[in-house]
């Protein structure tokens, strides 16, 4: 009788009772009323000498209060309760109040002080009635609208201290009334069993809050450094996704603001609703929906600006209102970005795949406690700490998913440089660009830094400051030898029509083959190619005199002008002016001097017509 009365209950608090099959179970239950007039309590828990810990939520009486008018001797009396049979005692966002009823009897364990303990921190609400054999009622209250050290122990969940001497039997009747989730996880445990629980949670708290922090000062470290908006927008939303779950879990009401329950409550939509902000702003910005999705970009967009209003609407319409809000909102910017992330991936954006696999982890765990709240999904380890468990998997692949990208920026830095190197110098790049093998061979890494200071970032080719550092010790080592040095200057003809034409990006392609065709050009290690600025090119010819560079500048001419630049099926010509500066055997030689003569007569080259060769 009491079970379908409870049903009914049940019924009428969460659907309102407006149908006619609700009429109909309700002259049925009365009737089951009519037929018994009181409901016997549950067996009492027996408190035995080999256990410190009992789950009284397993073995309770549960009373719907919808009107929250029902006083402890209504309660008491009332025929309506109804056995919870194991389940989870999650009621979602219930109006009214709810009664929990049980029996304890103390059956010859060593500790006769007890912590009742209520494992979760949103609850407005609580009162607990001791009564003793003898008639006696302790009425112990709690919730997080009185100040925390209103609590017997400070811990971020509600507990009272209750003594139980050896045979005594106690009724423990809890009332619970929220605008929150309506959770009532019950524990009766001895008080060495409490420390080694709260010292077991901190440990696993400190670690997950550790990762937390990691990966915040890891991404606002990379966010500084490449001033990337995604970052910036993620080490936001992890900065308040962690603000959010020190809200949730009690531990912001416990060290941050004890003396305010007002805005320990408050705080927690608040947190919510930024925290969801900032992540669709991190999600819109790494997908890059504005581009590649308008349409979901427009979505984003207007979650976003529903969220800034939540932010200032909370304390008009009110706590409850705000957090069944914001709680369905994580429901509804899950699936969105899920959605956005397997649409994006489908379109070829590789860095998506890597997206999904985090934070569809994080999405569910976020899912799940929204379940939970609603009473949707029992409270079980996994769905009461789903965020936290999602989202430390979560940064854990999304340090995967930045590994990757690093290793395909390596490898895509190697595709260019090998059109400019031999392939012992290929060798070697591969070796240096090894993070791994770097860490264990400094010398290598240096040589690769030295290196890459010394060449040009478009082309490949060596730079203008290593031009200036070589060339003295070429014409030294020259000079020594008894050799001489060729120097030529190397100047593309109309390079600027070619930009203004064609573009700048088919400009920089075309640099690149003509670095890549000089590059051809030099016939062993000690020639060089350099790229002097600009569309200007200088090549190095040791042991070349004076007819023989001018016939290899010819042979370079007459190279570029037959092999034009192919750009997006477009052919451009290239054509160059050249201007050749020889320094002798017997002559040590002078570095400007030789620049100059191979510069003066690069400009007789441009001034006698152009594409022409001209020696100085």
């Amino acid at each position: 009788m009491a079970t379908a009365a409870r049903f009914w209950t049940l019924l009428a608090m969460n659907d309102g009772g407006r149908s006619r099959l609700h009429g109909m179970l309700r002259l049925a239950v009365w009737a089951l009323l009519a037929m018994a007039s009181s409901t016997p309590l549950l067996a009492a828990v027996q408190l035995v000498a080999d256990r410190d810990e009992y789950n009284l939520a397993a073995q309770v009486d549960v009373l719907a209060d919808p009107s929250a008018q029902v006083d402890l001797e209504q309660a008491r009396g009332s025929a309506d309760w109804a056995p919870i049979n194991g389940r989870s005692p999650v009621f979602g966002f219930a109006t009214g109040a709810y009664w929990f009823r049980t029996s304890v009897v103390h059956a010859g364990h060593d500790e006769q002080r007890w912590v009742w303990l209520l494992p979760y921190a949103l609850l407005d609400h609580i009162e607990l009635h001791v009564i003793r054999a003898d008639g006696s009622i302790e009425i112990r209250r709690s919730g997080d609208r009185l100040p925390f050290d209103s609590r017997d122990l400070k811990h971020r969940h509600f507990n009272f201290l209750i003594d139980i001497a050896a045979g005594e039997r106690v009724e423990l009747l809890l009332r619970v009334r929220t605008e929150s989730s309506l959770q009532a996880p019950q524990l009766l445990i001895t008080r060495s069993a409490f420390f080694a629980r709260t010292h077991e949670a901190q440990a696993g708290m400190g670690l997950y809050y550790g990762i937390l922090l990691a990966l915040l000062l890891f991404n606002l470290i990379i966010y500084l450094s490449l001033r990337e908006p995604a970052f910036g927008w993620y080490v936001v939303y992890v900065c308040s996704f962690g603000m959010a779950q020190l809200n949730l879990n009690g531990l912001a009401f416990e060290y941050l603001w004890p003396q305010s329950p007002l805005w320990a409550n408050w705080a927690v939509p608040l947190t919510i609703a930024v925290g969801q902000t900032s992540m669709a702003l991190f999600a819109r910005t790494f997908l890059d929906l504005r581009k590649r999705r308008p349409i979901l970009h427009r979505i984003f967009a207007a979650f976003i600006a529903f969220q800034l209003l939540m932010l200032a609407a909370t304390p008009v319409i009110g706590y409850r209102a705000a957090i069944l809000i914001e709680t369905a909102g994580v429901l509804f910017i899950a699936l969105l970005i899920l959605t956005a992330a397997v649409l994006v991936m489908r379109d070829g954006f590789r860095p998506a795949r890597y997206f999904l696999l985090a934070w569809s982890i994080l999405l569910l765990g976020a899912v799940t406690y929204a379940l939970v709240s609603f009473g949707v999904l029992p409270k079980v380890f996994l769905t009461e700490y789903g965020i936290q468990i999602g989202s430390a998997l979560e940064m854990t692949l999304l340090s995967f998913a930045l590994a990757f990208r690093i290793r395909d920026l390596e490898q895509e830095k190697q595709r260019l440089m090998q059109h400019s190197r031999d392939q012992l110098e290929t060798q070697v790049a591969e070796r240096t660009r090894d993070l791994n093998q770097a860490l264990d061979k400094l010398g290598t890494l240096n040589q690769r830094l030295h290196e890459h200071s010394l060449r040009d970032g478009l082309t490949g080719a060596y730079n203008r400051r290593f031009l200036e550092q070589s060339l003295p010790a070429m014409l030294a080592n020259c000079a020594e030898s008894e050799q001489p040095l060729a120097l030529l200057i190397v100047d593309l003809d109309h390079f600027k029509q070619i930009n203004d034409r064609h573009g700048h990006l088919v400009g920089d392609d075309c640099l690149r083959a003509v670095s890549a065709l000089l590059q051809g050009q030099l016939r062993n290690d000690s020639e060089k190619l350099v790229r002097w600025g600009g569309e200007e090119f200088v090549v190095l010819l040791p042991g070349s005199d004076r007819a023989a560079a001018v016939e290899r500048a010819e042979q370079m001419r007459a190279e570029l002008a037959s092999h034009p630049s192919v750009v997006e099926d477009c052919h451009v010509p290239l054509r160059a002016s050249i201007g050749v500066a020889c320094a002798a055997a017997n002559q040590s030689g002078n570095p400007e001097a030789l620049l100059q003569a191979a510069d003066q007569a690069l400009y007789e080259a441009k001034r006698s017509g152009r594409n022409r060769v001209v020696l100085g």
